[in-house]
């Protein structure tokens, strides 16, 4: 399987390792472009959608809760 264009790995630094189950939410500008949730190792092994990439700006929102 290809590596999506963008990548992300979420760790748990209170506990030391990867963070499971987190959503994220891929933006550019205001627009929702794609979602995922994190993997055993902490990381979007796949998004929602397939989307392609211009030069610009894009944000990775993290659902998490304390």
């Amino acid at each position: 399987m290809a590596r999506p264009p963008i990548t992300t790995h979420v760790l748990d630094l209170v506990n030391g390792k990867p963070a499971s189950g987190i959503d994220v939410h891929l933006h550019q500008g205001d627009k929702l472009i794609a979602d995922g949730t994190t993997n055993e190792d902490g990381r979007v092994e796949s998004w929602s959608q397939d989307y392609s990439l211009a030069t610009g700006k894009y944000r990775l929102v993290f659902n998490v809760e304390p």
